[in-house]
C-alpha cells in the first residue's frame, strides 16, 4: 500500500516543492524578459532594462542552466520532480536553446537529455493505461486539452525537442531521428515494450514538421524507411494505444506521405479510414482527427488529389462514423473534421445536409448550456460548432431547398443565443452572437423564400441590439438587408418593423459615444432601410436626414468612410423624397453648411501609394462607384424638385449642384476606364511550381555561436515594449498597433438603384429643364460653370445621347428579328 508520503500529488503540494516551482518560474521569466540584450536594445532601448539584461546574460543565465541540468538529472535516478516544476524547468532550457552563451553549455548535453529525461516523459505510463482502461472519454479530453497544455510535462517535453530541431538543427535533428530509429527496431526485435515503441512515435511525430523540406533532405529517405516499415504496420498492433497513436504520426507526415509516396499516402488513409470501426474508442477518435490531417491539401483548399475518389467512395460510412463519435465525445477536434469533409466534398453534402445539421446542433446545445457555465473548452467546441454548420450552409448553398429543412434546425438555435434569460434578463450565449448572425444571413440570403418561421426571429433580434448588441451592428445588417430586400412586403406591412428598425439607425446617430465604424453600419442599415421601402418609408425621411444633419453639426465623423456613409443616408433621402428631406434641413436651418459638407466630400483628394511605388491623388469620399452613382442620383433628385419650391440657398447654388453632378459622373466614367485596364502583375514570391516555399518556416538551424534573433524570437519582447509605452502614455493603442482606417469597399448589397442609370437620369432632368427653366439653367451654367466644367457637361451630355440612340438601335433590331414574335410552346 502506498502512503500519503509516496503520492505525487501530495507531495508536489508540500511548501519544499511549491517554492522550487515558484523560484524556477521566477528563473524562466527573467531569461525570457531579460535573456537577449540585443532584443531587448530593439523593443525597449531603456537603458536601465539594458544594463540588468547585459548583466543577466553574461553572469546569470548560465549559473541558472547548470542548476536546472543537475535538477533534471535526479530523474534519470528515479528521482521525483512535480510535474509543474519539471514544466518550467524546461521552459527555462527552451529559452537557452536561442541564446548563444547559455546552448555552448547545454550543446554537450543536448542529446542525453532528450534520450534520457525527455523521452521517457513521452512514454506511454501507467497512468495513461489505467485512464485508457478505465475512462477513454477522459483519456480524450486530457489529451487535448488546450489549456492542460500549459502545464503538461509531455506537451513541454516534445515542444523542446521541437525547439532543438529548429534552432540546433545540425546538432539534434539527425541524431534524434536515429535514436526514434534504434527504439523501433528494439522493439521489432522484442527488446523494447510498447511503452518506448508509442514515445518513440511520439517524439517522431512532434518533429514532423522540422523533418520535411529541401534544408533536411539528407534524412528524407529514412524518414520514409521509418513510415513503412515501423509505423504504418502499427495501425494494426495488438496493443490500442499503439495503433491510435500510429494514425497521429500519419496524420502528422500527411503532406510528406501525399508528396514523396502516393501509394504508402493511399495505403495510410485508407488504414486510418479503417480505424474509424475500431473496438476503442480512443483509437476511433484519434483516427477521425488523423484524417482530417491526412485528407485536406492547405494549399489548395480541397481534398488531396491521391485519395479525393478514395475518401469520396467511403464518405457516407465515414460520415456516419463521425456522427456516432460526436454523440460519445464532444470535442472541437471531430467538429474541425466533419467540417473539414463538408469543405473539401460538398458536392457530396446534399443527402447528409440535415443529418449534419443535426449532428452538429446536438453537441451545440449541449456545449452551449456548459458554455454559460465558464466551460472554456465547451465555448470552444461551440463556436468550432457553429463553423462547422457555416462550412455545411456554405457547401449547399446551390440546393436551396435544403436551406427549408435546414431552418427547422437551425432557428431555435439562433433564437436561444439572441434571447436572453427567462430568469435574469441576462444574455448568456453572447460569444456565439456573430457566429449567430452568420447562419441567419445563409438563411435568409438563400432560402426561396424568408419564411414565417425566420421572421419570428427579427424581433429578438431587435430587442438584442437595444439591450446590449449595438456593437454588433457590423453582424446583423446583412440579415436585416435580407430581410427588408428579399421580403419586403411582409416588412412593410408590419409597422412594428419599420418602427424597430428606426429605432436601431437613431439609436447609433444620437448616441455621442458612436465611433465612425458604428456610424458607417448605421448608414449602411438606413440606406437599405430607404432605398427598398419606396412610399412606406416616407413617414421615416425627415428624421432621418434631421439625424444626419445634427450628428454632422454637433458630433461630426473623423473620417472619410464615415462622412461618406453618412452623405449616402442623405443621397437616399433626396432620392426617395426630396421635399421632405429639404423639408428637414430647412427646419435645422443646415441647408447650406450640409450641401457645403457634401460640395467639398465631392472634390477633396488625398494621397494615395500605389502598387508601384509611386503616389497618386485620389478622391477621399464616395470612392466606390456604387458610392459615386448614388451621390449623382441624390444630387440629380434635388435637381429635380421644382425650382420655385427649392431653399432660397439651393436656387442661389444650383449652378453649383450641376456642377458637383458633373464632377461625380466623370469621375464615375473615369473609374470605369481604370476597372477596364489590365491591373499590374504581383510581385512573384513564389517558387518555379508556383508554391510558397515553406521550408524556412520549419528549419532556422542557428549557428552556435549565434543567438536566435528572429522576428519570432523578438515578438513577445515588442509586445512588452509597446505595453510600456502605453502605460506612459507616450503613444495609443492604434498607432502601437496598427489600428488603420476603414477604406470605403464596393458593397455587394442588392439595391433598387442597380438598374437605375444615373447618366441617362442626369440627362434627363437636365432636358427637362431646358424646357421648363431654362433661363435658369442658362443663368447656372454660364455664370457658375468654369469652361472646364462647361466641356465636361458637353462630354457628360454627348454620352448619355449616345447611350440613348445605342439602346434605341438595339431595340429595334429585336424587334426587326424573326424570332421576337415567336412564342415558345407551352
Amino acid at each position: 500500500m502506498r502512503g500519503p508520503a509516496d503520492d505525487p500529488a501530495i507531495l508536489a503540494k508540500m511548501p519544499y516543492w511549491s517554492a522550487k516551482r515558484w523560484a524556477v518560474q521566477t528563473m524562466h521569466r527573467l531569461i525570457h524578459r531579460y535573456g537577449n540584450p540585443r532584443a531587448l536594445e530593439k523593443a525597449s532601448g531603456r537603458p536601465a532594462e539594458l544594463a540588468l539584461s547585459q548583466a543577466f546574460h553574461d553572469q546569470v543565465s548560465t549559473r541558472f542552466l547548470q542548476l536546472f541540468l543537475q535538477l533534471l538529472a535526479t530523474t534519470t535516478q528515479g528521482g521525483f520532480l512535480p510535474e509543474r516544476l519539471l514544466v518550467e524547468a524546461l521552459n527555462y532550457l527552451m529559452a537557452c536553446i536561442s541564446l548563444a552563451v547559455t546552448w555552448q553549455q547545454l550543446k554537450p548535453h543536448a542529446i542525453d537529455l532528450v534520450t534520457q529525461v525527455l523521452f521517457p516523459v513521452l512514454c506511454f505510463s501507467p497512468a495513461d493505461v489505467e485512464l485508457w482502461d478505465c475512462d477513454p472519454i477522459e483519456f480524450i479530453r486530457t489529451s487535448y486539452d488546450i489549456m492542460e497544455d500549459c502545464t503538461s510535462q509531455r506537451v513541454a517535453a516534445s515542444s523542446l525537442m521541437v525547439d532543438l530541431c529548429r534552432k540546433r538543427t545540425k546538432t539534434c535533428l539527425k541524431p534524434m531521428v536515429e535514436f526514434v530509429q534504434n527504439v523501433f527496431a528494439e522493439y521489432a526485435a522484442g527488446n523494447a515494450d510498447a511503452s518506448r515503441k508509442d514515445g518513440a512515435m511520439y517524439c517522431f511525430g512532434s518533429i514532423a514538421a522540422q523533418l520535411q523540406g529541401e534544408a533536411v533532405s539528407e534524412v528524407t529517405e529514412l524518414v520514409r524507411a521509418l513510415l513503412v516499415e515501423f509505423v504504418a504496420p502499427d495501425l494494426k498492433a495488438v496493443q490500442g494505444h499503439l495503433r491510435g497513436r500510429a494514425c497521429w504520426v500519419l496524420g502528422q507526415f500527411g503532406d510528406f506521405l501525399a508528396e514523396k509516396d502516393s501509394p504508402l499516402f493511399v495505403q495510410a488513409v485508407g488504414g486510418v479510414v479503417s480505424m474509424l470501426e475500431d473496438s476503442n474508442l480512443p483509437v476511433r477518435f484519434q483516427a477521425a482527427v488523423a484524417l482530417r490531417m491526412l485528407v485536406y491539401d492547405q494549399d489548395r483548399r480541397a481534398a488531396q488529389p491521391a485519395v479525393e475518389q478514395h475518401v469520396g467512395a467511403v464518405l457516407p460510412q465515414i460520415i456516419s462514423h463521425l456522427f456516432n463519435l460526436m454523440d460519445q465525445v464532444g470535442s472541437d477536434e471531430l467538429v474541425s473534421t466533419l467540417d473539414v469533409l463538408i469543405e473539401c466534398y460538398g458536392a457530396h453534402m446534399p443527402p447528409y445536409a440535415e443529418a449534419s445539421a443535426n449532428a452538429l446542433l446536438r453537441p451545440s446545445s449541449a456545449l452551449l448550456a456548459a458554455a454559460d457555465d465558464q466551460d472554456h473548452d465547451s465555448s470552444v467546441a461551440a463556436s468550432q460548432c457553429c463553423s462547422a454548420i457555416l462550412t455545411l450552409l456554405e457547401a449547399v448553398k446551390e440546393s436551396p431547398a435544403l436551406y427549408v429543412t435546414l431552418e427547422r434546425v437551425l432557428v431555435p438555435l439562433i433564437l436561444k443565443i439572441v434571447s436572453p434569460a427567462e430568469e435574469d434578463g441576462y444574455y448568456p450565449y453572447t460569444d456565439y452572437l456573430e457566429d449567430s448572425m452568420e447562419i441567419l444571413t445563409y438563411l435568409t440570403y438563400y432560402s426561396p423564400q424568408i419564411s414565417a418561421e425566420l421572421w419570428t426571429l427579427y424581433k429578438p433580434i431587435a430587442q438584442c441590439f437595444f439591450d446590449f448588441a449595438v456593437d454588433y451592428l457590423s453582424n446583423m445588417n446583412l440579415p436585416l438587408h435580407n430581410y427588408i430586400s428579399r421580403s419586403n412586403s411582409v416588412f412593410v406591412s408590419n409597422q412594428q418593423n419599420m418602427d424597430v428598425t428606426f429605432k436601431m439607425i437613431q439609436q447609433v446617430l444620437s448616441a455621442p459615444a458612436t465611433g465612425d465604424r458604428d456610424l458607417i453600419e448605421a448608414s449602411k442599415l438606413a440606406e437599405t432601410f430607404i432605398l427598398h421601402c419606396k412610399d412606406a418609408v416616407a413617414g421615416y425621411i425627415a428624421g432621418i436626414a434631421s439625424l444626419i444633419v445634427r450628428r454632422f453639426a454637433q458630433r461630426p465623423p473623423k473620417k472619410p468612410p464615415a462622412r461618406t456613409n453618412l452623405l449616402k443616408v442623405l443621397c437616399c433621402c433626396f432620392l426617395a423624397r426630396s421635399d421632405l428631406a429639404l423639408y428637414a434641413l430647412e427646419s435645422l436651418q443646415a441647408t447650406a453648411p450640409m450641401m457645403q459638407a457634401w460640395f467639398t466630400a465631392i472634390v477633396m483628394t488625398e494621397v494615395k501609394d500605389m502598387s508601384d511605388g509611386s503616389q497618386q491623388q485620389v478622391r477621399s469620399h464616395f470612392k466606390a462607384e456604387g458610392d459615386k452613382k448614388l451621390c449623382a442620383l441624390g444630387l440629380t433628385a434635388i435637381l429635380r424638385h421644382p425650382f420655385q419650391n427649392l431653399p432660397k440657398s439651393m436656387q442661389d447654388g444650383f449652378g453649383h449642384i450641376i456642377a458637383a453632378v458633373v464632377t461625380v459622373l466623370n469621375d464615375i466614367e473615369a473609374l470605369r476606364k481604370r476597372s477596364k485596364a489590365p491591373p499590374p502583375q504581383p510581385l512573384s514570391h513564389g517558387n518555379a511550381s508556383g508554391q510558397m516555399d515553406r521550408s524556412h518556416q520549419k528549419i532556422l538551424d542557428v549557428d552556435d555561436d549565434k543567438d536566435d534573433d528572429t522576428k519570432a524570437a523578438r515578438s513577445m519582447d515588442e509586445v512588452y515594449a509597446k505595453l510600456s509605452q502605453l502605460e506612459d502614455g507616450t503613444c495609443t493603442f492604434a498607432e502601437l498597433f496598427g489600428e488603420e482606417d476603414e477604406e470605403d469597399e464596393e458593397e455587394t448589397f442588392s439595391s433598387p438603384i442597380d438598374d437605375m442609370d444615373e447618366l441617362l437620369f442626369f440627362a434627363h432632368t437636365f432636358h427637362e429643364l431646358q424646357t421648363t427653366n431654362q433661363a435658369v439653367l442658362e443663368h447656372a451654367t454660364n455664370n457658375v460653370l468654369n469652361p472646364q466644367q462647361k466641356s465636361t457637361l458637353a462630354l457628360v451630355l454627348g454620352a448619355a445621347n449616345q447611350k440613348v440612340a445605342s439602346s434605341q438601335q438595339q431595340q429595334q433590331v429585336a424587334a426587326a428579328s424573326p424570332e421576337a414574335g415567336a412564342q415558345q410552346p407551352t
